[in-house]
């Protein structure tokens, strides 16, 4: 069983909180619904300006939890295998 450090769990747990109420961000910046934009994500309705606010609000939170490093690649464990 894998053990994780103090460090990789209040990382997940920092990524969690950013990616919570991505929705009502999303829409509170386009001002309109939220369910709107959740019908948008899900592909029940289409809008090309709620799929880009989307992204760019993903990407700022991947970054934010340092998930992304600054060329948009997903940041993956350097650790060496023991």
């Amino acid at each position: 069983m894998k053990r994780h450090n103090q460090n990789e769990i209040m990382s997940s747990l920092r990524a969690m909180t950013l990616f919570r109420g991505i929705y009502r961000r999303v829409a509170k910046r386009l001002d309109i619904d939220p369910s709107y934009v959740s019908r948008v994500a899900r592909g029940e309705r289409r809008a090309a300006f709620v799929t880009e606010a989307l992204k760019k609000e993903i990407h700022r939170a991947m970054e934010k939890a340092r998930l992304l490093d600054g060329r948009s690649v997903p940041v993956t464990s350097q650790r060496s295998r023991v």
